[in-house]
């Protein structure tokens, strides 16, 4: 009985399951995976100033790229990076950079630039004459801006320039445009055809290479003016005398010494110790910072120790030892001029009247002008005159000086004080 009641239960069963759907779990698809077939940058040539920055963007072809992970690299990171698309110029220069997608890329350039902000000029205005050379020269700030300077002549007809260079080849005045990125700056020139207060005794230099100039001649002497005054006393390398007056002589603080070592500009108190102007054959007497400077000719300029250039400015400057032995080119007489001897030079030109009258002067020593006459009567008159060029030892410079009897070349101790004669050069070729 019990065994036919389970074997009912277990048929019931049985049919009853097998009367319901088959139940089965619903299966998941991941979706397709869709690759980027090309990637493109939103610039690829790219422009910074240093310290600026740009956001980068990247598109995509397909559209609907499923992974979009970017990987960026730069090639030169000391001009510039590029973090998560963010370009950052770091200094001035080019610099390489890509951006990938898996095996995709798009590659860009960055040009980091420093522009100027300030342009000038070492001159803002010059007097030339003409067939003067004359250098401009531009600085740009800040240091190291990649706008490089450019130039123009409002009248070439009168003034060109070429890097900077001049070139007067007419009268007139002209203007000097330097540029440089957005600034702009101006140098205003004047050419005459002669300048004043010149002399022309005909005298042509020839330099070591081959260039020649006219050499011309100041009528008068520094601090001077007439012909037959001596004006002031220069120690070599000085542009101001010692002395407030010279009838009585009265002397500047602290030039109580007169003209000696002790108050010379270039030494330290003794022969031994010069600081400026000093050729390596005297390096014994070096005293100043460094090595030897290897100086024999004074700077010239506004900023330079030649009182020539320094009082007259321009192109004037004292002559050099070639320059004052070219004089013995000329014919030279010992004359008097309004009462005060000295010597005429003239013009070796054919036909030329030009002369320049040079006065018998003095020089100053300690505290002393030196005499002109012995206690015996006999006349030493003579006139002594600075060059720009050391001669002899270091100590010394080299000097004109002349008498009755003729010409006499040779130096004197740089402290001492003695006159100057300025010339110009005109260049010929």
């Amino acid at each position: 009985m019990k065994r036919s009641f389970y074997l009912a239960i277990s048929v019931i069963t049985f049919f009853f399951a097998c009367g319901q759907e088959k139940s089965t779990p619903e299966k998941t698809e991941d979706p397709e995976e869709v690759i980027a077939t090309e990637i493109k940058l939103s610039n690829n040539k790219i422009t910074l100033e240093k310290g600026d920055s740009e956001v980068l963007t990247v598109t995509y072809t397909p559209d609907n790229v499923t992974n979009k992970t970017l990987v960026w690299t730069c090639f030169n990171e000391d001009i510039a990076t590029v973090v998560d698309g963010v370009v950052t110029a770091i200094a001035p220069g080019t610099a390489y950079f890509s951006v990938g997608c898996g095996s995709i890329y798009d590659n860009g350039e960055v040009i980091v630039v420093l522009s100027a902000q300030k342009l000038k000029l070492n001159h803002s205005s010059l007097d030339l004459v003409k067939g003067d050379r004359e250098t401009l020269v531009a600085t740009v700030e800040p240091e190291g801006s990649t706008d490089s300077v450019t130039w123009e002549t409002s009248d070439p007809s009168v003034i060109t320039v070429e890097n900077g260079n001049l070139k007067a080849i007419g009268t007139g005045k002209a203007t000097i445009i330097a540029k440089a990125g957005k600034q702009e700056t101006e140098c205003e020139v004047n050419v005459v055809s002669f300048p004043e207060g010149a002399v022309d005794l005909g005298i042509i230099i020839t330099r070591e290479d081959g260039t020649r100039y006219n050499l011309l001649w100041a009528e008068c002497n520094i601090g001077a003016d007439a012909p037959e005054k001596a004006g002031d006393y220069f120690a070599w390398g000085e542009v101001e005398p010692h002395y407030i007056t010279l009838d009585p002589l009265v002397w500047k603080e602290g030039m109580e010494g007169g003209y000696c070592w002790g108050t010379y500009k270039w030494c330290k108190g003794s022969y031994n110790t010069i600081t400026k102007y000093c050729p390596d054959y005297a390096s014994q007497l070096w005293a100043g910072e460094g090595e030897v400077d290897r100086k024999y000719i004074l700077d010239d300029g506004p900023d330079g120790d030649d009182v020539a250039s320094r009082q007259l400015g321009g192109k004037w400057r004292m002559p050099r030892e070639n320059e004052f032995r070219a004089l013995k080119e000329c014919v030279s007489k010992w004359e008097t001029l309004n009462g005060i001897k000295g010597r005429y030079f003239m013009s070796k030109t054919p036909g030329s009247t030009n002369s320049i009258f040079m006065p018998m002067t003095q020089m100053l020593y300690d505290t002393f002008m030196t005499d002109t006459v012995t206690p015996d009567g006999y006349d030493i008159s003579e006139g002594v005159y600075w060059a720009s060029t050391i001669y002899g030892g270091s100590q010394g410079a080299f000097n004109l000086s002349f008498n009755s009897q003729g010409l006499h070349f040779g130096d004197c101790y740089r402290f001492i004080g003695m006159p100057v004669r300025a010339v110009r050069p005109i260049e010929l070729d």
